[in-house]
C-alpha cells in the first residue's frame, strides 16, 4: 500500500468519527483528490496495486 492509499483510509476513519458537517466534506473533498492522484498514477506506470482484500481474493 502507498502512503497516499493509506492517508487515504487514515481519513476516512476520521470521517466515521463525529465530527461537523463542513469538516467532514473538507476531508471528503481531499479523500477525492488523494484517490484521483493514486489513479492518475496507475494510468501513468500501467501498474495496479493490490488491496490486502483483492489480494486475498486471488487478486482478482
Amino acid at each position: 500500500m502507498s502512503r497516499i492509499e493509506e492517508a487515504i483510509r487514515k481519513l476516512e476513519s476520521i470521517t466515521d468519527r463525529h465530527i461537523c458537517f463542513a469538516r467532514r466534506e473538507e476531508l471528503q473533498e481531499i479523500i477525492s483528490l488523494l484517490k484521483e492522484e493514486v489513479e492518475g498514477s496507475v494510468e501513468l506506470d500501467g501498474s495496479v496495486q493490490l488491496d490486502d482484500d483483492q489480494a486475498g481474493a486471488g487478486g482478482q
